[in-house]
């Protein structure tokens, strides 16, 4: 099935942040493609979604086609309406790279449940360790979706109720999690008392204050994680910023920490609710070049 996306567009979006590494995502970026298993109440299967030629594919892997369309619609961020910074992005030269580039949208887990408790992986860590904790959960806990992948089955990320099943003792030895086993445990029990607002689609019908609310109250969901999950998600509502974000501001435009929070605001002020969104992707657009393109842009 034909999808509605180029793929320059495409590339974009699978690699517009961390979570295309992690499993049970298995993806390339030459020629961009992406393998996405998902288990969510009634829905089990893998889809894959792939670049051919000027046209981006999906395969239904396992499960059914119309859970499948409903997967990459929502795994894809179609359901975020782009007209507003591109109609933007056209008034100025300065932001021409955002139409050029294709940037706007977030690569999104089949859950948002899968999508937190990856942010909880990141939590005070180092990449690697984050990329551990995500496989060993999928290895561990995940369900087979039915589908191979060179010949080997392809597993999706585990449910809340499957990691409800584990004590604290036990999460917090087979995942290497330590202190964030209480975070993952409170995730948990968040998403079992409330399902379909964690692994169904009722969270679209949250205000960006409530959603952020919602996610935030969460152990261990502070605000930079509440502020990364929100903006995959269309609801973000603020430019918080760890380390890693001061350090960028620092190499790009020479700023101190303090100076920071009003340059930033004036700045995106004129894309509103989407600035935090096109800050991120102003930050990290070095990612998409090799080395010396990014010296040649300035990024």
């Amino acid at each position: 099935m034909k999808l509605p996306i180029t793929p320059k567009e495409f590339r974009a979006t699978i690699l517009s942040h961390g979570y295309f590494w992690l499993r049970p995502v298995i993806g390339t970026e030459t020629p961009p493609s992406i393998i996405i298993p998902y288990n969510l109440p009634g829905q089990i299967g893998c889809i894959r979604i792939a670049a051919h030629g000027k046209k981006v594919e999906l395969e239904t892997m396992s499960g059914s086609e119309h859970d499948a369309l409903k997967i990459a619609t929502h795994c894809l961020s179609f359901d975020e309406d782009l007209k507003p910074i591109r109609k933007i992005a056209r008034t100025s030269a300065q932001w021409k790279w955002i139409i050029d580039e294709k940037k706007g949208r977030f690569l999104r887990s089949p859950s948002l449940f899968e999508d937190c408790l990856k942010a909880i992986f990141t939590i005070n860590t180092n990449w690697k360790r984050s990329v551990l904790m995500s496989k060993i959960a999928t290895e561990k806990y995940g369900s087979k979706t039915g589908a191979k992948f060179n010949g080997k089955a392809v597993w999706a990320f585990p449910t809340p109720y499957r990691i409800a099943r584990e004590s604290e003792g036990s999460l917090k030895e087979i995942l290497r999690c330590g202190f964030r086993t209480k975070f993952i445990l409170s995730l948990t029990d968040a998403a079992i008392e409330n399902p379909e607002f964690y692994t169904n689609d009722v969270w679209r019908s949250f205000s960006s204050g409530e959603f952020c609310n919602e996610i935030g109250a969460v152990s261990g969901m502070g605000p930079m994680s509440v502020a990364y999950i929100s903006r995959l998600y269309g609801k973000t509502n603020s430019y918080h910023m760890d380390s890693w974000v001061i350090r960028r501001c620092a190499e790009l435009w020479g700023l101190s920490p303090n100076q920071i929070e009003g340059y930033v605001h004036r700045r995106y002020g004129d894309f509103g609710h989407y600035g935090p969104a096109i800050f991120w992707f102003e930050l990290t657009r070095y990612w998409h070049f090799s080395e010396e393109e990014a010296l040649e842009k300035g990024v």
